[in-house]
C-alpha cells in the first residue's frame, strides 16, 4: 500500500514512524525516508484523493497533501491515450511474474 509516511533514522539505526498528517521539520543530524503517497487508483466508491509531499529545503520541511480529483476524467484520458491495458494482457503478464521461464 502506498500510504503517506516518514520514517526518521537516528545515529543508532533506530527508526521512527513521523505522523504525515501536517508539516514535519527535519532535522540535520537524521536520514529520512519519506513515501509521499500516491494516486487512489482503488476500485472503491468513494472520493478518490491524489496524495502528496512539498520538500522545503530552506526551513528543512516535509509537507503532505490529500488533494480530490477526477478520477473518472483520469481514467479517460489514460485509457485514450494507450496507458492502460486489456485484462487478458494483464493476466498474461501476471502469469509471466508467476512462473519463471514463462514465454
Amino acid at each position: 500500500m502506498h500510504e503517506q509516511k516518514i520514517f526518521e533514522v537516528a545515529d543508532d539505526g533506530s527508526v521512527r514512524d513521523l505522523l504525515a498528517d501536517s508539516v514535519v521539520k527535519l532535522r540535520s543530524d537524521r536520514e529520512y525516508f519519506v513515501n509521499p503517497g500516491s494516486l487512489d487508483a482503488s476500485r472503491k466508491q468513494a472520493p478518490k484523493f491524489a496524495e502528496f509531499a512539498l520538500f522545503d529545503s530552506g526551513p528543512m520541511t516535509v509537507e503532505f497533501f490529500r488533494v480530490p480529483y477526477d478520477d473518472m476524467l483520469t481514467e479517460a484520458k489514460a485509457a485514450g491515450a494507450g496507458y492502460r491495458i486489456g485484462p487478458w494482457r494483464d493476466r498474461f503478464y501476471a502469469l509471466q511474474r508467476k512462473v519463471p521461464g514463462f514465454r
